[in-house]
C-alpha cells in the first residue's frame, strides 16, 4: 500500500506539472514575465517545492550538488559595442527619437556600470545561493545534523563569480548547522571536472552564424527602426547595413539587467521590443545555446561527452561519503557549460531527445533549464534495515525529475547500484581520453 501511495503522490506532481508546462507555449511563457526571454541570462526563478515521500524508513544522508553561479554581470563590452557605436553615430547626425535617445541612455548606463566587473557576480547573484542553501537545509535537515557525518566538501571553479557564489551558499549554511566543518577547494585539478574545456571556437561560429541566419528571417526591424530613428535609412547607413546585429546588442542589452543590482535591474530595455519581436530574439539565441551545448542532431552528444570527468568525480565521492561515514555532502560550483553537458550526459527528463537548431527552441527552453544558479543535487536516502539499502533521487532546479533510462524504486528514487552502474557504464569509455571524438566537421 505504501508503495502504491509513493508511485501515486509522484505520478500526480509530475502529470499536474506537465499539464501546467504543456498548456504553455514559450511564447506564452515570455509574454506572461518577458525576463524570461533572457534565455540563459534570466534570474533564476524560486519554484514551487514539492517532494514525493521517500519509503518508509528511509532518510536523507548525503547530497551531491553542482551549481551554476549566480546573476552576475556581462562578461565583455563586446555584448554592448554595436548598439553604443551606433547610438553615439545617430546621435551626432540628429537622428535619434525619444525613445531613441531614452535607449541610448540605458546603454551608457550598463557600460558604465559593468567597468572593471565584467563577469562579477551580483548581490542579487548571491542571494539566490543564499536562498537555495536555505530551502535545501529545510528540505534536508538530516543531512546537517547527522551526528557521524560532520564534513562538506565545497569546491569551486577557478573564476571569481563561482568563488563568490561559493561564499554565499557556504555561509549560509555555516549559520544553519555551524557544527559542520567545511572544507574549501579551488584548484586548475578542479577545473578538469568542473568545467572540462576544449576547443569549440569553430563549433560556436558556425551555429552563431546559421542562429542569426534565422533571426535575419524571422526579425522584422522596421517597426523599431522607426521607433528609435527618424531617418531609418540614414540609421541603416550608420550600422553598415547590418541591422541585425544593432538589434541582437538591444536584445543582450536587456537580457542582463535582470541579473544586475539596484537601480539596473528596474532598467527595462525589453520594452522597447514587442512580443513578437522580442520572442523572436528568444528564440534565435536559444537555439544557439542548445546547439552549443545540449545534445543535437546535428552534433549528437560531443558537448554532452566533456561531462565525463564530473560525472566520475561525482561518482567516486559518493561512494567514497557513504563508505567513508564522515561527510554530510559534497557542493561543486561552476558553469552553465559544465552543468549543461552534464545533464545531457546522464540524459535527466527533458534532455534526452536530439533536435535540429532549427527546431530546438520548439521544445527546449533556456530559461527554465538553465537560469543564472541552475543547480543539480542527487539526494541520498539510506534504510539500515534494507537489503541494497541506498536510494537517490535527483532535483534539478530544486524540482524533482528523472532519468527515464532507468527505472525508479518508487515515485522518483531510485536504487544506487542501479544508478552507479548506469553513470559508470557513461563515463568510464570516455575518461581515458579526456576529450570526446573528433567532432564532425559538415555541419558548415
Amino acid at each position: 500500500m505504501k508503495r502504491i501511495f509513493c508511485i501515486a503522490a509522484s505520478l500526480l506532481a509530475t502529470v499536474s506539472f506537465s499539464i501546467t508546462l504543456n498548456a504553455q507555449t514559450a511564447k506564452d511563457l515570455i509574454a506572461q514575465n518577458p525576463e524570461r526571454a533572457a534565455n540563459v541570462y534570466h534570474n533564476y526563478e524560486v519554484p514551487i517545492i514539492q517532494d514525493t515521500p521517500a519509503p518508509k524508513g528511509y532518510t536523507p544522508i548525503y547530497i551531491s550538488h553542482y551549481g551554476r553561479h549566480g546573476s552576475r554581470y556581462h562578461t565583455g563590452y563586446s555584448f554592448f559595442k554595436s548598439g553604443i557605436d551606433t547610438f553615439e553615430a545617430a546621435s551626432k547626425a540628429g537622428i535619434l527619437t525619444n525613445q531613441g535617445r531614452e535607449l541610448q541612455k540605458n546603454f551608457e548606463m550598463l557600460a558604465k556600470a559593468h567597468e572593471g566587473m565584467y563577469g562579477s557576480l551580483t548581490q542579487k547573484g548571491g542571494a539566490t545561493h543564499v536562498g537555495i542553501a536555505r530551502r535545501m537545509y529545510g528540505r534536508f535537515p538530516q543531512v546537517f545534523n547527522n551526528k557521524e557525518r560532520k564534513v562538506i566538501n565545497c569546491t569551486s571553479s577557478i573564476i571569481p563569480r563561482c568563488l563568490v557564489s561559493m561564499n554565499f551558499f557556504s555561509s549560509e549554511l555555516t549559520k544553519l548547522a555551524p557544527k559542520e566543518e567545511f572544507h574549501f577547494f579551488c584548484s586548475d585539478k578542479s577545473m578538469t571536472f568542473i568545467a572540462h574545456d576544449i576547443d569549440m571556437e569553430n563549433m560556436h561560429k558556425v551555429n552563431e552564424r546559421k542562429s542569426d541566419s534565422i533571426r535575419a528571417l524571422r526579425f522584422n526591424p522596421e517597426r523599431m527602426m522607426h521607433l528609435l530613428f527618424t531617418d531609418a535609412d540614414k540609421a541603416t547607413s550608420i550600422m553598415n547595413g547590418n541591422v541585425q546585429r544593432f538589434f541582437k546588442s538591444v536584445y543582450l542589452a536587456g537580457s542582463i539587467v535582470q541579473d544586475m543590482d539596484a537601480p539596473y535591474d528596474k532598467m527595462d530595455i525589453f520594452k522597447f521590443f514587442n512580443d513578437d519581436e522580442l520572442y523572436t530574439q528568444w528564440w534565435a539565441y536559444n537555439a544557439r545555446m542548445y546547439e552549443n551545448h545540449c545534445n543535437s542532431q546535428e552534433y549528437g552528444d560531443y558537448r554532452a561527452k566533456t561531462a565525463a570527468n564530473l560525472l566520475k568525480h561525482i561518482t567516486e565521492e559518493a561512494d567514497s561519503a557513504i563508505e567513508g561515514g564522515k561527510i554530510a555532502a559534497d557542493f561543486c560550483f561552476g558553469h552553465d557549460t559544465g552543468l549543461l553537458p552534464l545533464i545531457n550526459l546522464i540524459k535527466i527528463a527533458g534532455q534526452d531527445r536530439y533536435y535540429k537548431l532549427e527546431e530546438a527552441s520548439e521544445h527546449w527552453l533556456g530559461f527554465e533549464t538553465m537560469p543564472m544558479a541552475a543547480n543539480i543535487q542527487f539526494v541520498f536516502y539510506s534504510n539500515p534495515k534494507a537489503k541494497d539499502n541506498l536510494l537517490v533521487k535527483i532535483l534539478f532546479n530544486e524540482k524533482e525529475t528523472t532519468i527515464p533510462a532507468l527505472k525508479t524504486v518508487c515515485g522518483p528514487y531510485y536504487k544506487w547500484s542501479e544508478m552507479r552502474t548506469y553513470f559508470k557504464s557513461i563515463y568510464q569509455p570516455l575518461v581515458a581520453t579526456q576529450m570526446p571524438e573528433q567532432l564532425p566537421t559538415n555541419q558548415d
